[in-house]
C-alpha cells in the first residue's frame, strides 16, 4: 500500500512545521537552535586536500584504504564508485588535469575532432605494453606474441574494449555514454552488426571514433574506463568478474594481484608503464583495498589498519565529536548535488515564472548547508555548480538570490488576492537527507507566506515512478542528480528525456533554451560551448525559473597527515599519491 506523510499547510498554521521523519512538531526558532547547536559543536569544514605531492617519500610506498562502495570491478556494470578502482587498473584514453579545465593524454597521445565535430581521431601512445602477473612468484612480464615481440595496446584493442561495451550479450549498465557513436544505440540493442559501429582502428596506433551528431565534450567521456582496451587477439577475453586473476592481462598505471570479493582487492604498481601527459609513473608500490562492509571501518583508522577512509554522514559527525580523528578528516568536492525542479506549473502557485522566482528568493540555501551538511557542501546559485568543465565560478552574480523579505511581500499579496489558491504541492522521499531538506525548505515557504502540501513516498521505487508519471500532481520535487564525468555537459544531458530536471512538456516549452542547447554541441571551443551554457542558466534558473539549484556535495574522508595526493570530483588517481614521512 502506499504510504505518505501529507500535511495540508495554511497560512494559519505557518508557524508548525510537521517533522517528515516522525518527531514532534517544531518551529523553525526550534529548528535552528538545533541545528544551531549541533553546528556549534563541529569543528570548521576542513580544508580540501592539496594536489601536489611535495614532501619527503617515505621508504614504505602501500596504501591501505577502505573501498566498501566498490560494487562491480567489471567494466559493463561499474558505477561512480568503482571508478576509485577501475582507473588505476583499466585507465581511459584521458585524464582530467586535477589544475585546469584541460584534458591529458592517457592512453592517447593526441586528438583532434572534425570540424563538424563528428569524428574524432585518436593518436595512441606507441610504447603501452600489455602485461601479466605470474600468480605464484608476483613476477610481472610483458605479454609477447609467438614471435617474440611485446605485444604494445593498440587501436583494435580499444575497439574491442568499446564493442564489449555495446555488446547486447553483455547487458552493460555503460551504454549510455557511448550513444552518440554511430550504431551504437543499434547494436546495443541487437539491430545491426559489430562492424557497423562507427568505431575504426585506422592503424595501430589511431582509433577514429564517428558520432551520429556534434560531440564537443568526447575527449571527456573518454576518460571513463569505458574508453578501456581489451585484448583483441583474444577471442573471449576472461572478465575481472570471474575467480581467477591468473589469466588477465593488463597494461594501466596498476595491475591485480589478489581478489576476493567483498573482501579484498589488491593492487602493485606496473614496472612497464611508462608514464604519459595524464597518468605519471606511480610512486605508490602497492594499494590494498579493504572491501568488507561488516566491518568498522572508523574503529579500524583509529587501531591503523588502514590510512584513507571515505566517510558517510552519520561517521563523519561522530569523528567531528570528540573522535580525537579531528585532524585527519579532509573533503572534496562530489559528483552529486540537491536540486528543487519543478513539474506540474499549469496552474496554482507555479503557474508563473514570478512566482517560481519568488519561491527561489524564500529558501536560505546557505542555512541548508549549515544544518544539514555542516557547512561543507557548496550553495548552487546556477545549475552546473562551480569547477565542472563549463560551469561558471561560484562568484558569477547570475542566479536568483536569498530574498526572504520579498518574497513574504509578494505571497502575502498574491493569497490575499485569491484566498482559495492552490497550495504549493512538494514531494520527496524517505530516504537519506531528503527528509530534512524539504523540511527546512518548506520552513522558510512557510516563514514566505507560501501554503504548502507536502507528500512523501514510502521508498525509492515509488518515488521514481511517480515522478516519471506524466499525470503525477506535484508542483515542486527534491531530487539528487550525479554527474559521470567532469563535464557541464553530463548535467545537461538531463535535459534531454522527460525525467529528473525537464518538466512535462506540455507545461513548459522554451524553443531558445533548446536551441542554446543544439548550438551548445556545435562549439569545438570550450568559452564558447560555456557561454551558451551561461545563456542556458539564465532561462532555466532564473527567467523561467523551472529549476532551483540547491547544494552541491562533498565527500568526507579520514586521511593519515603521511598520505599526500589529490582527492578529485569522481574519483581519485592514485599515480598522483604518495606516503610521506
Amino acid at each position: 500500500m502506499k504510504k505518505t506523510s501529507k500535511i495540508l499547510i495554511t497560512l494559519l498554521q505557518a508557524a508548525l512545521l510537521i517533522n517528515l521523519g516522525g518527531c514532534l512538531p517544531m518551529n523553525e526558532e526550534q529548528i535552528n537552535a538545533k541545528a544551531q547547536a549541533i553546528y556549534n559543536n563541529l569543528t570548521e569544514p576542513p580544508p580540501v586536500m592539496e594536489t601536489e605531492v611535495q614532501h619527503e617519500l617515505a621508504d614504505e610506498q602501500i596504501l591501505r584504504l577502505s573501498a566498501r562502495d566498490i560494487s562491480y570491478v567489471d567494466t559493463n556494470r561499474m558505477g561512480i564508485n568503482d571508478y576509485i578502482f577501475m582507473d588505476q587498473v583499466f585507465p581511459g584514453l584521458t585524464r582530467k588535469d586535477p589544475n585546469s579545465d584541460e584534458y591529458l593524454g592517457a592512453l592517447a597521445k593526441s586528438w583532434k575532432a572534425s570540424n563538424d565535430l563528428q569524428t574524432w581521431t585518436f593518436e595512441l601512445q606507441a610504447d603501452i605494453p600489455w602485461v601479466s602477473i605470474n600468480p605464484d612468484t608476483g613476477e610481472v612480464s610483458e605479454v609477447q606474441d609467438n614471435s617474440g615481440n611485446v605485444r604494445t595496446v593498440s587501436a583494435a584493442d580499444f575497439k574491442a574494449g568499446l564493442l564489449n561495451i555495446l555488446n547486447p550479450e553483455n547487458g552493460s549498465f555503460q551504454t549510455y555514454y557511448l550513444n552518440t557513436i554511430v550504431n551504437a544505440a543499434e547494436y546495443a540493442s541487437g539491430e545491426v552488426l559489430p562492424e557497423e559501429v562507427g568505431i575504426e582502428a585506422a592503424s595501430d596506433t589511431e582509433l577514429v571514433i564517428h558520432t551520429n551528431q556534434p560531440n564537443p565534450y568526447l575527449d571527456a567521456i573518454a576518460s571513463l574506463p569505458i574508453f578501456s582496451a581489451i585484448p583483441s587477439w583474444i577471442p573471449d577475453p576472461v572478465s575481472l568478474a570471474e575467480d581467477t586473476v591468473d589469466v588477465m592481462l593488463y597494461y594501466g598505471p596498476y595491475l591485480v594481484t589478489e581478489y576476493m570479493p567483498e573482501t579484498v582487492i589488491n593492487l602493485v604498481s606496473n614496472p612497464f608503464w611508462p608514464g604519459t601527459d595524464g597518468i605519471r609513473k606511480p610512486v605508490l608500490t602497492e594499494i590494498n583495498y579493504d572491501l568488507r562492509t561488516t566491518k568498522d571501518v572508523v574503529n579500524m583508522y583509529a587501531e591503523g589498519e588502514i590510512d584513507l577512509l571515505q566517510l558517510n554522514t552519520v561517521e563523519y559527525e561522530d569523528v567531528l565529536q570528540g573522535s580525537g580523528l579531528e585532524g585527519d578528516v579532509v573533503t572534496s568536492p562530489s559528483s552529486c548535488g540537491y536540486y528543487l525542479f519543478f513539474k506540474q506549473i499549469d496552474s496554482g502557485l507555479a503557474a508563473s515564472a514570478e512566482a517560481r522566482q519568488m519561491i527561489a528568493a524564500a529558501i536560505n540555501k546557505k542555512g541548508l548547508n549549515n544544518s544539514i551538511f555542516w557547512g561543507t557542501a557548496q550553495t548552487l546559485d546556477h545549475f552546473v555548480p562551480a569547477g565542472v568543465r563549463g560551469g561558471l565560478p561560484q562568484d558569477d552574480e547570475l542566479g536568483i538570490p536569498y530574498d526572504p523579505e520579498n518574497a513574504a511581500e509578494y505571497f502575502e499579496a498574491l493569497v490575499s488576492e485569491d484566498p482559495t489558491i492552490e497550495p504549493l504541492q512538494l514531494y520527496t522521499v524517505g530516504w537519506e537527507n531528503y527528509p530534512a531538506l524539504l523540511e527546512s525548505i518548506a520552513a522558510n515557504l512557510m516563514d514566505a507566506n507560501v501554503p504548502i502540501s507536502i507528500t512523501q513516498a514510502e521508498d525509492w521505487g515509488e518515488y521514481l515512478d511517480t515522478i516519471n508519471d506524466p499525470e503525477m500532481p506535484y508542483n515542486l520535487v527534491l531530487t539528487e542528480y550525479c554527474m559521470s564525468y567532469d563535464d557541464a555537459q553530463s548535467l545537461w544531458d538531463a535535459w534531454l528525456d522527460n525525467s529528473f530536471f525537464t518538466t512535462q512538456s506540455e507545461n513548459w516549452q522554451s524553443a531558445a533554451f533548446y536551441d542554446l542547447l543544439d548550438a551548445s554541441l556545435t562549439e569545438s571551443k570550450l568559452e564558447k560551448r560555456a557561454e551558451k551554457y551561461a545563456e542556458m542558466e539564465a532561462i532555466t534558473v532564473v527567467n523561467d525559473a523551472v529549476v532551483i539549484p540547491l547544494l552541491w556535495e562533498s565527500d568526507y574522508w579520514l586521511r593519515r597527515p603521511t598520505v599526500d595526493g589529490p582527492l578529485l570530483t569522481l574519483s581519485p588517481h592514485f599515480e598522483d599519491w604518495a606516503i610521506v614521512k
